[in-house]
């Protein structure tokens, strides 16, 4: 479902962007390739000397030992590389990396990272919606379009001169990150990384503005419907919840979606619930029965989910995790 977040446009060198168009078969990897991730995980991973917060983290550094799998982050990340070469993976679409390079990933898209050269540097930051929503006014409350929307590209290069203030900023913030006492730590974050995000909003602006002149009323409808569903898929498979919730009707909704995204409200949503069924059948971690899989994602029963996953799938829950067991067992 390459349309999904809709970031299907790159401008600058051509060569270092790959699309990929089978992005549903393709992100459905061997069981143990994509893993929910959050930031805790991350610092575990790395062993991190971090016990600040478990929603906010700045990585000073890029490491060459890197998780081999996919992700499904439930944070929003972004950072500078400011030497060496690094090669990502996002929803799919194969990304480049170079010194005076911006990359920003969200919640839902599937990230790996590919490779990094020895050497490479940069800082990134890494921080989940809630951490900010403490805050009254955040990016997310006053602007409705920012360099961290959906829609919005997966990287930048920007101009020396753009990258050297860039990290400058990174770096001051980093310094008074540091230096806050422990009993104002988590407010003074709160706002430094709001001081950040705007910072490097204001300073991409030229960059991404011809992206928020292009989303329109009908795109705007789009970006909202494809973050309720990414929301709300679990528990609302009904679309008249979500052209209701959008205050439109069902046949408006359909046209509008199907017209910007070429797939049907129906086609998106069920995408979305089978990716999400595939993945908790397969996880080597997840040892849920098909009964607790249909609980979890709202069906009333066991028959109602394996009668949809066999519409949608072309095969049983049952067959689709022996499937992925013998695979396992043959390798």
């Amino acid at each position: 479902m390459e349309t999904l977040f809709m970031i299907i446009t790159y401008y600058g060198n051509v060569r270092r962007y790959i699309v990929n168009k089978a992005l549903i078969s393709k992100i459905m990897k061997k069981s143990s390739d994509i893993k929910n991730y959050s930031i805790q995980n991350i610092i575990n991973f790395r062993n991190l000397k971090w016990n600040k917060s478990d929603e906010f983290l700045i990585i000073e550094d890029v490491p060459l030992e890197h998780e081999i799998f996919h992700i499904n982050p439930n944070y929003y990340s972004f950072g500078l590389i400011t030497d060496g070469e690094l090669k990502f993976e996002i929803d799919s679409e194969t990304i480049q990396l170079f010194p005076n390079s911006i990359f920003v990933y969200r919640p839902g898209q599937l990230f790996k990272i590919l490779d990094i050269l020895p050497k490479s540097k940069g800082i990134i930051i890494l921080f989940t919606k809630k951490f900010l929503d403490y805050l009254h006014e955040n990016m997310f409350t006053v602007k409705e379009f920012s360099f961290l929307s959906y829609g919005m590209p997966s990287f930048i290069d920007v101009s020396k001169k753009e990258a050297k203030e860039l990290k400058i900023l990174f770096v001051d913030i980093l310094k008074l990150l540091n230096n806050i006492s422990e009993n104002t730590w988590r407010l003074s974050a709160r706002n430094l990384l709001s001081v950040l995000i705007y910072e490097t909003d204001y300073q991409l602006e030229h960059y991404t503005k011809h992206f928020v002149q292009k989303t329109n009323k009908n795109n705007k409808l789009v970006n909202h419907f494809l973050s309720l569903v990414i929301q709300d898929f679990r528990k609302e498979r009904k679309l008249d919840y979500y052209a209701n919730t959008l205050f439109v009707s069902q046949n408006y909704l359909n046209a509008i979606v199907k017209k910007i995204t070429g797939k049907s409200p129906r086609t998106v949503l069920d995408e979305m619930v089978i990716r999400e069924a595939k993945f908790l059948l397969s996880s080597s971690q997840n040892t849920n029965t098909i009964a607790e899989i249909s609980f979890l994602l709202s069906f009333p029963d066991p028959y109602t989910f394996s009668k949809y996953f066999k519409n949608n799938a072309g095969i049983s829950p049952s067959e689709f995790r022996k499937n992925i067991i013998e695979k396992i067992d043959i390798k």
